[in-house]
C-alpha cells in the first residue's frame, strides 16, 4: 500500500469515526434532556399532588352526630360548611364537615371581603382560614413554583385552578395544572340549587358567578 492509499484509508476511517462520535454525542444529549425532562416533570407532579390534597382536604366533627362519635378535626366551628342532618356519612347523620376548598376559593388570589351569605352560614365572622395562594419549593437544582386561583368557572359554579411550574437550573421547564369545581367537593349541590356553591352567572342581570 502506497502512502497515498494509506492516507486515503485513514481519511475514510476518520470520517466514519467522526460521524459515529457525533451520533453518540447526539444520543447522549437526547438521553440527558429526556432525563432532565423526566426529573422536572416528576418534581412538578409531586407538588401538584401535594397542593391538590391540601385544597381538597375535608375535616369532620362527628361528636354531635347520631350516633355520636369521638372525632373532631374542625378546630373552629366558624369553619363548618355543612352539618348534614339528613345525610348518612360514616353510617351517621349530622356529621359536620369543613372543606378547605372554601378557604382557597374565596381567599385566592386575594380574600373576598364580602362573602355571600351561603358561604359557611353558621357564623357571621371569621369564616375563612388563612391559606397560602402561591409559593415555591427547591429540590436540588429544581425550583418549583405553584399558585392557587379561584375562578368564576364557565357557568360561575366556582372553579379552583392549581398550576405548578418546575424549572431546572439547566433550563428545562415543565408546567402542569389541575382544576376542581365546587360541585366536585360539596355533597350534592346542583345548578338549580347551588348552595353552598356560588350562584351561576346571569349575563342579563349581571349577578352571580362567585368571585
Amino acid at each position: 500500500m502506497t502512502v497515498i492509499e494509506l492516507m486515503i484509508a485513514l481519511a475514510i476511517i476518520g470520517v466514519a469515526f467522526g460521524a459515529l462520535l457525533m451520533t453518540q454525542v447526539s444520543n447522549l444529549r437526547a438521553s440527558q434532556n429526556a432525563r432532565l425532562a423526566s426529573d422536572v416533570k416528576a418534581a412538578a407532579n409531586r407538588v401538584l399532588e401535594q397542593k391538590m390534597a391540601e385544597v381538597l382536604a375535608v375535616q369532620i366533627d362527628d361528636t354531635k352526630a347520631t350516633p355520636a362519635g369521638t372525632t373532631d378535626q374542625i378546630t373552629n366551628d366558624n369553619y363548618v360548611d355543612a352539618k348534614n342532618p339528613d345525610v348518612l356519612i360514616f353510617e351517621k347523620t349530622g356529621v359536620w364537615q369543613s372543606f378547605w376548598f372554601t378557604d382557597y376559593y374565596w381567599s385566592c388570589p386575594s380574600v373576598v371581603s364580602s362573602l355571600p351569605s351561603s358561604v359557611r352560614p353558621y357564623t357571621t365572622s371569621g369564616k375563612l382560614r388563612t391559606v397560602d395562594c402561591s409559593g415555591s419549593q427547591t429540590d436540588g437544582p429544581i425550583v418549583t413554583e405553584w399558585r392557587v386561583t379561584g375562578d368564576t368557572g364557565v357557568l360561575g359554579e366556582g372553579i379552583l385552578d392549581v398550576v405548578v411550574t418546575a424549572r431546572h437550573a439547566k433550563g428545562m421547564t415543565v408546567t402542569v395544572g389541575n382544576r376542581v369545581s365546587c360541585y366536585d367537593v360539596y355533597p350534592s349541590p346542583s345548578k338549580s340549587a347551588p348552595t353552598p356553591c356560588p350562584t351561576p352567572y346571569d349575563p342579563v342581570a349581571g349577578t352571580g358567578g362567585g368571585r
